[in-house]
């Protein structure tokens, strides 16, 4: 759900301000309780670049924290902290749900690849976080008169998101090419059997990068 009242745009990677390309890379936090207070419903976002921070176009909805103290040479990463009733609120709630969701497929992936026994409906991890999405899905379609919207706008975000994360993989993918070819080059001219096996091996690992990057690319379509 995108409010087109604000000048700043979620992701479920992190934020873009209206009019810019530039992607403030951030994850987010959804919790009910806070310092020992257990009625405090928030999503905190987190600055995942230490410099790039937080886009300063954020301060008019919700102050940026930061505790970076270069006296005691502490660096610390912006944050901020939204609240029902915030005009960032069903943005942030909304990118918070894609983000948990991504999240937690990889999780199943990873445990599925590694642990031939592995059942997600057994693994405290994957329900608790799938109570989390359950538990925010309900607050972003709570009024009913604003679910239809919100599914359409919904819809538009994750259009836009993977148009984003294709062209992403598209860059990825040329890259590992131009690697491909110049070791292919390098191998057919290089008589040093040490160097040679060195290249060799460094041609097979691009060539399995570029395999399984190409099969993610042809998914996203």
């Amino acid at each position: 759900m995108t409010n087109e009242n604000t000048n700043i745009r979620f992701f479920y990677n992190g934020l873009k301000v209206v009019g810019s390309k530039d992607l403030y890379r951030a994850h987010y936090s959804f919790s009910k309780s806070s310092y020992g207070h257990n009625d405090d419903l928030h999503i905190t976002i987190y600055a995942r670049d230490l410099l790039k921070g937080l886009p300063v176009e954020i301060n008019e909805y919700v102050e940026i924290k930061n505790d970076t103290d270069s006296m005691t040479d502490y660096f610390d990463k912006d944050r901020v902290v939204v609240r029902p009733g915030n005009t960032l609120w069903n943005d942030t709630l909304t990118a918070c749900i894609k983000a948990s969701e991504k999240d937690q497929a990889r999780h199943v992936k990873r445990n599925e690849k590694y642990n031939d026994n592995y059942d997600f409906e057994n693994d405290s991890a994957y329900l608790r976080d799938q109570k989390d999405i359950e538990e925010m899905k309900t607050l972003l379609y709570s009024k009913e008169d604003n679910t239809q919207e919100s599914v359409v706008k919904q819809r538009d975000l994750e259009k836009v998101e993977a148009e984003i994360t294709n062209e992403e993989m598209k860059k990825e993918l040329e890259a590992i090419k131009d690697r491909l070819d110049k070791l292919a080059h390098q191998t057919s001219g290089d008589a040093d059997k040490a160097n040679h096996k060195r290249i060799v091996d460094a041609y097979f690992a691009a060539a399995r990068s570029w395999w399984s990057f190409g099969k993610e690319y042809e998914e996203r379509g």
